[in-house]
C-alpha cells in the first residue's frame, strides 16, 4: 500500500494523539468492532455477528483474526482492554464511548 499525507503522524498510537494525520492513518491500520462503509452505513469489522436483547449488544469476534500476519489471535480480552484504556486516556476517543 502507498499512502500519501501532507504531514507526518506524531505517533502511530491514536490514543495518545489528536492530530488529523495520526487519526487518518490509524483508520487505515486499525479495525474496530464495527465501522462504516463508503456510504456511511454501519458494517462489521472485528465482529462477525452481534446479538441484541434490547438492553445490551454482544459482539462476537471473527475467528482467525490476528494482530498481524503470523501473530497471535485477537481475543475478547484484547477488545475489552482497549476500551478500558480508552476510558482512562484523555483524547479524541473518550467522547465516543
Amino acid at each position: 500500500m502507498i499512502y500519501g499525507e501532507v504531514g507526518r503522524p506524531r505517533t502511530l498510537d491514536p490514543l495518545t494523539s489528536n492530530d488529523m494525520v495520526t487519526l487518518r492513518l490509524a483508520e487505515l491500520i486499525f479495525d474496530g468492532l464495527v465501522g462504516y462503509d463508503k456510504v456511511g452505513d454501519a458494517k462489521l469489522e472485528l465482529a462477525d455477528r452481534v446479538s441484541e436483547d434490547s438492553l445490551t449488544y454482544t459482539f462476537h469476534i471473527r475467528p482467525q483474526v490476528r494482530w498481524q500476519k503470523g501473530g497471535r489471535y485477537v481475543t475478547a480480552y484484547d477488545v475489552v482492554s482497549t476500551y478500558e484504556l480508552i476510558k482512562k486516556t484523555p483524547g479524541p476517543f473518550q467522547s465516543s464511548l
